[in-house]
């Protein structure tokens, strides 16, 4: 008998982009769950994936409510796969699946577990990303590790194309582990020694304040990586004289120098420059 696969996700990118992986890979999908925050009136990208491939889904702003549970139940779904959420998963949930739950975590796990770790891979000046993917247990991000893999980003500072890359690596990921389990069930291929899992860390969901930019104290090199890459996600911002500036993109940088920047206000628009008058920051002054 064929093993049955349901998909979790949001109605945000990443979930479709893995989602639209598998099935172009081939995994066949017996019921999709979309994840919705409550009273969102968003229309979840993945739907047109289901109505295309013909899967059966359904969307919910609880993920641990009855009509979850029915629905795992009444369509014998062995493995449950995630693809982001956002809500934290309760056993009763994680463990009607037979084989289990897995979690596709867009990091190098144990590294960068919780919410948003694209932001704090970035917020530390990361050059290396990953993916990862776990059994889901009540430790958030802490299940057994089946499969990993690293990636090489240093010179893109496009964070949308760092979203993309690594989107597409989990996705890969995904897919490897749906097809054997599909013939000889979840394979585990990642073996992390103790000693690694006791240096793994836990980051918060980030606050406006985690984008607020250190322009005296900084790198400009810094700097400028981490406002083009957040960019998609939040707008990094400073203060001057009092005044709340949201920067829209970081022109250039000297990676050695500090800015000793004066700012210029045109309009509502603003433009930083460094001591030797190159325009460093664009911005918006409020």
């Amino acid at each position: 008998m064929e093993r049955k696969i349901a998909f979790i996700g949001t109605g945000g990118m990443f979930t479709k982009i893995v989602l639209e992986e598998l099935l172009k890979n081939d995994i066949s999908i017996e019921l999709v769950i979309i994840n919705i925050k409550k009273d969102s009136k968003e229309i979840p990208l993945s739907l047109q994936l289901c109505e295309k491939y013909c899967i059966k889904y359904f969307i919910t702003d609880n993920i641990n409510s009855i009509t979850v549970t029915n629905n795992l139940n009444e369509h014998g779904i062995d493995l449950a796969c995630v693809g982001s959420l956002h809500q934290i998963i309760k056993v009763e949930i994680f463990s009607i699946p037979e084989d289990g739950m897995i979690n596709l975590h867009p990091s190098y796990l144990p590294y960068y577990q919780g919410p948003n770790p694209w932001f704090w891979m970035i917020k530390n000046n990361e050059d290396i990303f990953g993916a990862s993917i776990h059994f889901i247990t009540e430790d958030i991000d802490k299940g057994e590790l089946i499969i990993r893999e690293r990636i090489n980003l240093k010179h893109i500072v496009d964070g949308n194309l760092i979203f993309l890359k690594v989107s597409m690596l989990g996705a890969k990921l995904l897919v490897k582990v749906l097809k054997e389990y599909k013939t000889t069930g979840v394979m585990m291929e990642s073996n992390v020694p103790e000693y690694e899992l006791e240096k793994g860390f836990y980051n918060k969901k980030p606050t406006i304040y985690d984008y607020r930019l250190n322009l005296k104290d900084e790198r400009p090199s810094i700097n400028y990586k981490f406002i083009n890459r957040v960019v998609r996600w939040g707008i990094p911002w400073f203060l001057k004289e009092d005044k709340i500036i949201t920067v829209i993109k970081a022109v250039e940088f000297y990676e050695n120098l500090r800015y000793d920047y004066k700012v210029l206000f045109k309009n509502k628009f603003i433009e930083v420059y460094n001591r030797y008058g190159k325009l460093v920051l664009l911005g918006k002054g409020h």
